[in-house]
């Protein structure tokens, strides 16, 4: 099967036999390709690395030091913006995960459409480590939070995209293996697609090769990936703190209460959305720059708007009418309202479809 263009990244820190017979399996699939292999600061694997160097289309680029999976991946990255010619990239782990089939599958798929971010989708069908069960299913959560979007894997190290994103993937943060989940970020925040294909999922050995740390890699993921929750948490700290203040202050001209709490919400959430698109706007705390234009081109914005305000009006009365506490009916009314939410986007997000 031809390959034209195509350039195989490889990240790899103290691999063994499974790199190995991956690059045998490689040059037996496919022909008139190249394979960048990056070694992470390997201490113990010079033999495996010897043996590669051997493979004629092998590229071998070397870390003194690990410095992480994220890392490596950008210094092929930057490497291969060296090399003439438009580039299909494709990204794959050297833990035998990834077979040259599901390689090909992803390679395909993006010569077909061209475009965006492909990635190769495990479906966690059979049996599944528990580690990897449960980091896949706990991201993918909190990433269908952050960008309301759902994806069968978040974590596939295989992975297709056009030379012309490089300086893209290059700037995206991350060292590690956070790396990868901020890529994802990116790519919704910038609107790029994401598309995904069904690959077989393998583990070997119940996954005993792999470098990543179920707490602390699993643990810095989270952290990066609620980092961009932090805009739309200012927006609600603000929402609360301007409706609480505008309230009694209304109230002292003894305004109708149902009318002070809807002026107060009108105002608290125009707000809040002002606080929040700006945030995007200018990239503050992680924000979406890319935001203020979404918001312009879709009228559901604007509709989302008038009923959080219509919702925001009557349940905030009604529980202030019974509780006496406009304070407290705030805050009360917020954690219902987030709540609906979080069941709506957990339950009525399509996932994105599976080639």
């Amino acid at each position: 099967m031809e390959s034209k263009n195509l350039v195989i990244v490889i990240p790899a820190y103290e691999p063994n036999k499974l790199m190995l017979d991956l690059l045998v399996k490689l040059n037996e699939f496919f022909s008139d390709f190249k394979i960048v292999i990056v070694n992470d600061g390997s201490k113990t694997a010079d033999e495996t690395f010897k043996v590669a160097m051997n493979y004629p289309n092998v590229m071998i680029l070397n870390h003194l030091v690990n410095k992480g999976k994220g890392a490596a991946l950008k210094t092929a990255f930057k490497y291969i913006k060296t090399l003439p010619g438009e580039q299909v990239i494709v990204t794959a782990d050297a833990d035998g995960q990834h077979k040259p089939e599901d390689i090909y599958k992803v390679y395909k798929y993006y010569n077909e459409i061209n475009e965006g971010l492909v990635l190769g989708s495990r479906q966690f069908d059979g049996k599944v480590p528990f580690r990897s069960r449960f980091g896949n299913d706990a991201t993918k959560f909190l990433y269908r939070l952050c960008n309301n979007k759902k994806l069968y894997d978040n974590q596939t190290g295989l992975r297709a995209f056009g030379s012309d994103m490089l300086d893209f993937m290059i700037n995206v943060e991350g060292e590690r293996y956070e790396y990868e989940m901020n890529m994802l970020m990116q790519c919704a925040a910038q609107e790029v697609t994401i598309s995904e294909v069904g690959i077989e999922t393998v583990y070997i050995n119940n996954n005993e090769s792999s470098h990543f740390n179920p707490v602390k890699d699993f643990l810095k993921i989270c952290k990066h990936l609620l980092k961009y929750a932090i805009p739309s948490f200012v927006a609600l700290i603000a929402d609360i703190l301007i409706f609480i203040q505008l309230f009694p202050i209304f109230k002292y001209f003894e305004v109708n209460d149902f009318v002070n709490v809807f002026v107060t919400s009108l105002l608290s959430n125009g707000s809040a959305f002002v606080v929040h698109v700006l945030l995007n706007k200018f990239g503050i705390w992680y924000g979406n720059k890319s935001l203020l234009e979404v918001v312009k081109r879709r009228r559901k914005y604007i509709l989302l708007g008038v009923l959080a305000t219509i919702s925001n009006t009557l349940l905030t009365y009604g529980l202030y009418c019974w509780l006496d506490k406009v304070a407290l009916a705030k805050l009360i009314f917020e954690l219902v309202f987030i709540s609906v939410v979080l069941l709506v986007n957990y339950f009525l997000v399509p996932k994105t479809k599976l080639h």
